[in-house]
């Protein structure tokens, strides 16, 4: 797998990736907003050339990220490169799904027991939200999960939910230079499928 990761920096780097000012997809049919939760996972592919290189080695969900509530609006949180504010990048869950490729998403969800641990995830997530969103992290574009100033999407959820409790990927710290794709987290045992 590693060999794919300087493929995939090149890529980005040299401007292949397809933006999404370029491409939207069909119209996607989007959860209702009392089916999504804070700490909800969403994948989806893009257009991109990195697409084609993580579809080889994956399942085909090539980004991801975290859905979270923040002003009464569902959001996610995610990190691409080239955003104005670092790698970390807000948007509302739409726009989101708006770019998925064929309007192909998917939302994976913790599994909980209990209402007081579900509230505690919550609020942990949020927690850990706003302070991602508040450090400008550049993209990582070597995929290192031990490199705390630069962050990628995959990274980025796994923070997130860790940082909550919940640690969905619990051999990555001890092998921090590994690439951990979006796909890894569709197959955590301690997540179920909302969409």
């Amino acid at each position: 797998m590693r060999p794919l990761v300087p493929l995939m920096a090149i890529a980005l780097v040299a401007g292949l990736t397809t933006t999404a000012a370029v491409h939207s997809a069909p119209a996607a049919r989007a959860l209702p907003a009392n089916a999504l939760r804070n700490g909800d996972l969403i994948f989806r592919t893009g257009f991109g050339i990195e697409t084609r290189m993580l579809s080889i080695v994956g399942n085909g969900y090539s980004h991801v990220g975290v859905i979270y509530r923040s002003g009464g609006a569902w959001q996610v949180v995610h990190a691409l490169p080239g955003g104005p504010h670092g790698a970390v990048q807000t948007e509302p869950v739409e726009d989101f799904i708006r770019f998925a490729r064929n309007g192909d998403y998917r939302v994976m969800r913790v599994r909980w027991h209990g209402a007081d641990a579900r509230a505690r995830f919550d609020r942990a997530v949020r927690r850990s939200v706003e302070a991602l969103r508040g450090r400008k992290l550049l993209y990582d574009f070597a995929f290192d999960l031990g490199e705390p100033s630069r962050i990628y999407c995959t990274e980025l959820a796994w923070r997130v939910l860790r940082a909550a409790g919940v640690d969905l990927l619990p051999d990555a710290a001890s092998h921090p230079r590994k690439a951990v794709l979006p796909y890894e987290l569709t197959r955590a045992v301690a997540m179920d499928r909302v969409r």
